[in-house]
């Protein structure tokens, strides 16, 4: 328990507490090494001002020289440790499918040893590109702590492709991998471009529980329209343009409703002028490649 109750536990070297991801980054020196060390620093930055000053080199003229700027941020840095401004703990929260390890990586701590050495926007690009992550926020707590709250991306569709299956979310990011059993009670999609489409075929399928409720597998044809496979191999073959237009003519066909109860039948909803329909050949699965 810490001072206010809450539950800490050792994860790998680091503390879980309360859901949050808690590492301790332990490098300060010792008190008395951090005053010797911090008097020195102080002395070299003045001395390097006084001979700035004293050649009239002006801080402009100090930045278009790469190795000036790096021995004054590396000098300023080890100053700000030395007075016990350094980085020494780092949270992480929200994050449930996110490793903590690559957060930290994003977060170069080897090098970044004070807040102000943090590069914040080439660390929250680093994290914001791993495949949960929707966004994060960074937020500096001086004098040395920084929190970082994961906002992860919800799951929609489990794709089949190429012999894998793996979970996308609405916009068609790819997640993770899983097993083909995972995750029962989201759409099943397949081929080439379905994880970006399957939201909009969702939006579609919303209003017609005839079809959406029974809906098994979507596969996308070519990248272009879907074949809707449903309960008792009913297969419904959708135009490439006007999906909503072609569904609502087949709710509305007075042998529509028989033609869904039916089974192994294909329904053919890619021509204008007319609902065709054919026997179906016995189901298999297909990852929907083509």
């Amino acid at each position: 328990m810490d001072d206010r109750g809450r539950e800490l536990r050792q994860v790998n070297g680091e503390m879980q507490m309360a859901g949050r991801t808690v590492r301790t980054v332990r490098r300060r020196p010792a008190a008395a090494r951090r005053r010797h060390v911090a008097v020195r620093m102080l002395v070299r930055l003045s001395l390097a001002l006084v001979l700035m000053a004293g050649t009239g080199l002006t801080i402009a003229a100090a930045a278009r020289s790469h190795d000036v700027m790096k021995g004054w941020v590396a000098s300023a840095d080890e100053l700000l440790v030395a007075v016990g401004l350094g980085l020494d703990t780092v949270t992480v929260s929200g994050q449930r499918f996110t490793g903590d390890s690559d957060v930290f990586d994003c977060l170069d701590l080897v090098r970044v040893r004070t807040l102000v050495a943090l590069e914040s926007l080439r660390a929250k690009s680093c994290v914001e590109a791993l495949p949960w992550v929707s966004h994060v926020v960074l937020t500096r707590v001086y004098p040395g702590r920084l929190d970082i709250v994961v906002v992860e991306r919800t799951p929609f569709a489990v794709w089949r492709h190429n012999g894998r299956t793996v979970l996308v979310d609405a916009f068609g990011h790819k997640l993770s991998a899983i097993a083909p059993e995972d995750r029962p009670g989201l759409l099943r999609i397949a081929g080439d471009g379905a994880p970006e489409a399957a939201k909009a075929l969702v939006e579609t399928l919303k209003h017609v529980p005839e079809i959406g409720s029974r809906l098994e597998l979507a596969t996308r044809i070519e990248g272009r329209r879907w074949s809707l496979s449903l309960t008792g191999n009913i297969r419904i073959e959708l135009p490439a343009e006007g999906e909503a237009t072609a569904i609502a003519d087949l709710i509305r066909h007075p042998g529509g409703m028989r033609l869904l109860a039916g089974a192994d039948s294909v329904v053919d909803l890619r021509s204008r002028f007319e609902i065709a329909t054919r026997p179906a050949p016995p189901r298999q699965r297909s990852d929907g490649g083509g």
